[in-house]
């Protein structure tokens, strides 16, 4: 049963133990004694301090060396104002984002709408809602300016019950692409219409696949990246990935 970790970790947690100091091992005995139905990944210990990184159902925390308290939060390095958590953060994501590749023809691309199709040497898969504000930066930025690379986009309407609507107003429009560049960059939105959408399938394949965000963007070789990049940026990784 999926646990809502912040029902734990709302404040600081006291956990009484009557041995001092623990190894890796041990603080993870103890912590799924605690706390059974949380997945506890990796332990490992900061450097030469007293305290614990630990991984708590895909989050990042931290538990001092006696096991008295769990800390959620940004650890800041007191000598060199380092972020340790935001770092660490990105390693993790990182992580996810490698476990959760799939060959891209493996994605339902029969649902997606071709923007560019045919142009140019390079792919890419793109997740986006329609009322995202980054996806709009990442459309007029990026997409607006690509003649080399075909698109597929896969309308994925996370944000409201408006972003449906307007999501299947597009797929359901004769000019599928035309109607999402005009949506997201001109402003204006499309007709009213009516079809069989795959916009319900398109969802669960993202739930599926832990796609929690927009824009996401899914690359020739697989890799998968949130959020949105700078045109400089994409061009890197999209010729590293052909």
């Amino acid at each position: 049963m999926e646990v809502n970790i912040i029902k734990y970790f709302c404040c600081l947690i006291y956990i009484i133990f009557s041995c001092p100091a623990f190894s890796s091992d041990d603080l993870r005995v103890q912590l799924q004694k605690k706390l059974p139905d949380v997945v506890i990944g990796e332990i490992r210990q900061l450097n030469d301090s007293k305290m614990y990184e630990v991984i708590l159902n895909d989050d990042l925390f931290y538990v001092d060396g006696e096991i008295k308290y769990i800390i959620r939060g940004e650890l800041i390095e007191i000598s060199s104002l380092k972020n340790i958590s935001a770092d660490r953060k990105k390693e993790l994501e990182a992580k996810k984002n490698k476990k959760l590749e799939i060959p891209f023809d493996d994605y339902p691309l029969q649902h997606a709408i071709k923007i560019n199709e045919g142009q140019g040497p390079y792919k890419i898969i793109y997740f986006a809602d329609p009322y995202c504000g980054y996806c709009k930066k990442f459309d007029k930025e990026v997409i607006s300016k690509l003649n080399d690379t075909t698109v597929y986009l896969f309308l994925y309407p996370i944000l409201s019950e408006k972003s449906i609507s307007i999501s299947e107003d597009i797929y359901c429009n004769k000019n599928q692409s035309d109607a999402w560049i005009d949506f997201t960059i001109n402003g204006v939105v499309p007709e009213r219409k009516k079809c069989k959408s795959p916009i319900e399938d398109i969802m669960a394949f993202g739930k599926k696949m832990k796609i929690r965000g927009t824009p996401t963007l899914i690359f020739a070789d697989g890799k998968r990246v949130p959020g949105a990049l700078s045109y400089d940026q994409f061009r890197k990784i999209v010729e590293q990935a052909r």
